[in-house]
């Protein structure tokens, strides 16, 4: 048994482990939220669908490694307490890279959304699922075409716009009308998808910080423990 000091580090460690239990518990919920969120912008922009999906299956992982470490603390076990440490290790590893590819994308989404949107606007008279894509934005977000309602002017005969460009359901809805929503749906969608990309950015890189520490008191407790064995 672990005297001294390294009796602090144990009960640090258990104290740690059960936090990874609720940091699991945060990623999962974040990752949830997150991928019903961005879920509406799935057509213009799916890169960051995985590590929202990356992040949510960390947090399942996190909670079953926590098992090893708790019990490896309690029961003082070397072996658990390794193989806890190593994962925890590698998990770290994915969870930096997780958070720094949301903070890159959170810089380069602009470059591709404009481009995808435009494709989408185009094909709206063709395909009902782009269609009901813009006419769910539109409402949503009291917008009108990517950076204002003269998007539409090669989609639709001129000054006819689509009924979900105006606040009310009118069926004629057209350019000039008082009741035309002004405002393009462009930085709106990019405001709301670097924001995402911040948190989920943000969560990983401060959970694997957090992670490292019980890390480290995980690779002492072992180390002290098989010392023990090693003197007995």
């Amino acid at each position: 048994m672990v005297h001294g000091g390294m009796s602090i580090i144990k009960y640090l460690t258990f104290f740690f482990n059960f936090l990874f239990v609720l940091f699991g518990l945060v990623f999962i919920v974040i990752g949830s939220l997150a991928l019903g969120g961005v879920e509406e912008f799935s057509k213009i922009s799916s890169k960051l669908h995985a590590p929202i999906i990356l992040l949510i299956v960390l947090g399942c992982a996190v909670l079953l490694l926590s098992f090893f470490g708790c019990c490896g603390a309690i029961k003082e076990n070397y072996c658990m307490l390794m193989t806890f440490s190593v994962i925890i290790f590698l998990i770290f590893i994915v969870e930096l890279a997780v958070g720094i590819s949301a903070y890159v994308f959170r810089n380069k989404i602009s470059e591709n959304i404009k481009e995808a949107s435009k494709e989408i606007l185009e094909k709206y008279n063709n395909d009902s699922s782009d269609k009901d894509f813009w006419d769910n934005i539109q409402k949503t977000y009291n917008c009108c075409g990517i950076d204002g309602p003269k998007d539409w002017e090669e989609t639709f005969p001129s000054p006819k716009l689509p009924d979900s460009c105006c606040f009310t359901n009118a069926t004629t809805c057209q350019m000039g009308g008082d009741n035309v929503r002004l405002d393009g749906c462009y930085n709106e969608i990019v405001k709301i998808l670097k924001e995402y990309s911040w948190k989920i950015g943000i969560a990983a890189l401060v959970i694997a910080f957090l992670q490292l520490v019980g890390m480290i008191f995980g690779c002492c407790l072992a180390r002290s423990i098989k010392k023990e064995y090693e003197t007995v």
